[in-house]
């Protein structure tokens, strides 16, 4: 009998700093792969661009590790519901997985949709497929579709501000306003103040398939 032969693909975690939308950390590998492994790289990547507030993760980055990295080293907050709900709190593992099941910020936690959004928006404008045939080329094409992503995002947010700024019958105050918020998302002061959320997700980049052995 023939064993059918695993369809290994390619796996995209990414942290989004969601006020801005823009994408802060990238961790590519091949599938199929535990999520919850990646969620410690891609949480320290983001957090030296821009110290966290909150992290926010679903279900499959349910592990103590994880709220203890973020609480506990970070000291953010974490949102990431636990797993088996019809486990009793005194049974589950772990002080802040405990903390998830008796209750969470349910407002907070659906701001993760937004990832959803930056997957969407790159599908849309950049394509559905990876065209490169190598691994190394494949994920310095999908790295440079989430830079491409970054920057639309950031000219889009400056677009709109100097529309603003032009239709304002005080240019003094806009103009100021203007270069404050450009600094919080181009080069953060990391005060608490500009701290914002960062939601972990992964997701299968593009659907697209690896031959067996790259």
């Amino acid at each position: 009998m023939t064993k059918t032969p695993t369809r290994r693909f390619l796996k995209l975690t990414i942290g989004v700093e969601l006020r801005t939308q823009l994408v802060t950390a990238v961790k590519l590998r091949r599938g199929p792969a535990n999520d919850n492994r990646d969620f410690e790289p891609v949480v320290r990547k983001a957090h030296a661009v821009k110290p966290i507030k909150i992290g926010i993760g679903d279900k499959g980055y349910d592990d103590e590790d994880n709220h203890e990295l973020l609480r506990d080293e970070l000291h953010a907050m974490s949102v990431i519901p636990a797993r088996y709900q019809d486990v009793p709190v005194w049974r589950t593992r772990g002080r802040y997985r405990k903390e998830m099941k008796r209750g969470y910020p349910k407002k907070v936690y659906h701001q993760r949709s937004k990832d959803e959004t930056v997957f969407s928006a790159v599908k849309r404008t950049m394509g559905d497929e990876v065209r490169s045939v190598r691994v190394r080329a494949q994920n310095n094409e999908v790295r440079l579709r989430m830079m491409a992503y970054n920057a639309a995002r950031i000219a889009s947010r400056v677009s709109s501000y100097l529309k603003g700024f032009l239709q304002s019958p005080n240019g003094k105050t806009s103009i100021g306003a203007l270069m404050l918020i450009q600094s919080d998302s181009l080069a953060p002061t990391g005060g608490s103040d500009t701290c914002k959320p960062l939601s972990v997700t992964t997701e299968t980049v593009f659907h697209v398939y690896l031959h067996q052995g790259r």
